[in-house]
């Protein structure tokens, strides 16, 4: 019994339509082959060849061009083809199927709007994005903003996603090795321990993206945060907290200023650092600004409005100052 034939909606039931595209689950798509030659170079060649109408598939009296396609991959390809409101695709599998056919008809403009649609949809589901583009062969862009996306995530994180499943071990490996690096060189431009010309019993730590006017402002803020401390700590010898950190010099290339800083600020810094390492992603920092459901690594001691301001408004200075850094991670090869 012959599979029935399944017809699909505006604008793909043209009655002045000149050729019939029929996908591989039998859905049929009447088509203009104008609109289809200007978008695709495969079917504007296709259609300059010479047929034969007593040799040649035919349906209601149109030619069919019959394509390995689903109907479903085929109804998001040829809306970015024609003159109306593009598809908006819901899932990762359609994105890439869409791409893949789009590339394989040579389609300039479909492509274009489907990578862009493939970017916005990394945000929602990397992975998945990752998971298919690591099957195509070329793919290389889109497994890197893939592979971007997915910096807001921790490794911990990522092994429990189900679709780490569908991922070979060589890509997956690739990515963790990707994620790694990222995280590495941004908690580098965190803080660092400094080990100086000559050997010394104090450490000594390099914030290489806090600016010298910052440091004070810094400390400030994290010190407010340190309000309710109890009374041994207010009372100890502030000296015994203090702590050597070294920033760029604003004047002089290559040049570090020192200044000694409250340990807490240290601890601050420490804390953003081990952040950015496991998610190296500037949205790591902008969350911290706005979710106020952590005691940032001990230093918050309290909720109150003091502390709600002044840690969230610390590190979102230092996020504006870093927000280059992360622009580098983009000289990161996956």
């Amino acid at each position: 019994m012959p599979t029935q034939l399944q017809n699909t909606l505006t604008p793909f039931d043209n009655p002045a339509a000149d050729i019939i595209v029929r996908s591989s689950d039998n859905v049929d798509f009447r088509c203009l082959k104008a609109i289809l030659g200007e978008a695709s170079s495969v079917f504007k060649d296709m259609f300059s060849l010479p047929s034969n109408p007593s040799h040649a598939d035919q349906h209601d009296g149109l030619p069919i061009v019959c394509v390995t396609e689903t109907g479903r991959t085929l109804d998001n390809l040829l809306r970015f083809c024609y003159p109306i409101v593009p598809p908006g695709i819901k899932n990762s599998q359609e994105i890439c199927e869409a791409l893949d056919a789009a590339r394989k008809y040579m389609m300039k403009r479909p492509e274009k709007d489907i990578c862009e649609q493939f970017g916005r949809h990394a945000k929602k589901d990397p992975l998945g994005l990752y998971a298919f583009a690591s099957k195509h062969v070329g793919w290389q862009n889109e497994l890197m903003i893939a592979a971007e996306a997915l910096l807001r995530t921790s490794l911990d994180e990522l092994s429990r996603l189900p679709a780490l499943n569908t991922i070979d071990v060589a890509s997956y490996i690739r990515l963790q090795n990707f994620h790694q690096r990222c995280g590495r060189f941004m908690a580098g431009h965190v803080l660092s321990e400094d080990e100086g010309d000559w050997p010394s019993t104090r450490r000594i730590y390099f914030a290489p993206h806090v600016p010298e006017h910052l440091v004070e402002h810094l400390e400030e803020l994290v010190l407010k945060a340190r309000h309710t401390t109890n009374e041994r700590e207010r009372g100890e010898d502030v000296e015994r907290r203090k702590r050597t950190l070294l920033v760029s010099s604003h004047t002089v290339d290559g040049q570090r200023e020192e200044y000694e800083v409250d340990e807490w600020l240290i601890h601050l810094l420490e804390f953003v650092r081990e952040a950015v390492r496991h998610k190296p992603h500037i949205d790591t920092l902008r969350a911290m600004e706005v979710d106020w459901d952590m005691s940032f690594g001990g230093i918050a001691s309290c909720r109150c409005d003091m502390c709600t301001y002044a840690i969230p408004s610390a590190i979102g200075l230092i996020r504006r100052y870093m927000e280059d850094s992360f622009e580098l991670l983009g000289l990161i090869s996956l």
